[in-house]
């Protein structure tokens, strides 16, 4: 998980690392799509989905994400 806002660990670069990791095994199922939150209403932020591996971000959150 990682807060679009992080400037200490900045999304693009996570994607980026898991990407590019040597022994990846993880194909993609789900390429990057919002997920909403309040009924549908606003976005939470967006994710992708890789098999065994699901990375998202949580939208307006920084670098401690919960």
């Amino acid at each position: 998980m990682s807060g679009n806002t992080d400037a200490v660990v900045p999304t693009e670069g996570t994607r980026q690392w898991i990407n590019e990791l040597p022994d990846k095994d993880w194909p993609l199922e789900t390429d990057w799509e919002p997920y909403y939150i309040q009924d549908g209403k606003a976005v939470g932020g967006f994710v992708e989905v890789h098999t065994g591996l699901i990375f998202a971000t949580v939208h307006g959150v920084g670098h401690m994400a919960p």
